[in-house]
């Protein structure tokens, strides 16, 4: 039976931080999903830590260098879960992430897409504060006029709402996450975030 959430994570030269990023996921409460990793071409160790874990819920992908954004179109296209989830290779996730995020799609069957607040680190993984966005639809899409409100580690996304819109634009190298909200909310996705 397939898992109800797709996670996709790609990862380049990410020896110090993808062991944390991966065992973040692995220890959800939330247990019904796959982790889809593709290690872009990396030339350091990368590529052993990830193969270090046994999960079998961890399908494992080794790309040429292409990029961010092709790479996620890759996960994207083996993906088969109904909600995908983002997670970069050098975040972690508090373990109720994908249990709240699965929640509110659950409690509500039109939002397209859910973020959440998030917390700042420096490179040693020491608190530096909080980033706040908006909850609520309207305000999430006032301010996505101005800029980006979501942390791309931190949405979650219906695969049909990705699906009226298409992927990550793979001209883009940079911005390639503002650019499919921007396209979604331009298609009338609902947006949503929580706390």
């Amino acid at each position: 039976m397939a898992p109800r959430l797709s996670v996709i994570m790609s990862a380049y030269n990410s020896s110090g931080t993808i062991e944390r990023a991966i065992n973040s996921i692995l220890n959800q409460s939330f247990t019904d999903f796959e982790l889809i990793i593709m290690n872009d071409g990396s030339t350091d160790d990368t590529e052993a830590k990830i193969l270090s874990f046994t999960d079998d819920r961890i399908k494992y992908h080794a790309l040429d260098h292409a990029g961010l954004t092709k790479a996620l179109n890759f996960g994207l296209s083996r993906a088969i879960g109904e909600i995908i989830a983002r997670h970069d290779s050098d975040d972690w996730s508090e373990p109720e992430r994908f249990a709240t995020q699965m929640q509110r799609f659950d409690d509500d069957d039109d939002c397209a897409l859910v973020a959440s607040w998030h917390n700042v680190v420096d490179t040693d993984g020491n608190y530096l504060g909080q980033k706040r966005i908006p909850l609520d639809d309207d305000s999430l899409k006032k301010m996505l006029r101005w800029r980006n409100p979501f942390c791309h580690g931190s949405v979650a996304f219906r695969r049909s709402a990705l699906n009226q819109t298409g992927g990550y634009n793979e001209s883009l190298l940079y911005s390639q996450d503002y650019d499919l909200w921007v396209r979604m909310g331009a298609s009338g996705a609902k947006f949503s975030s929580v706390p």
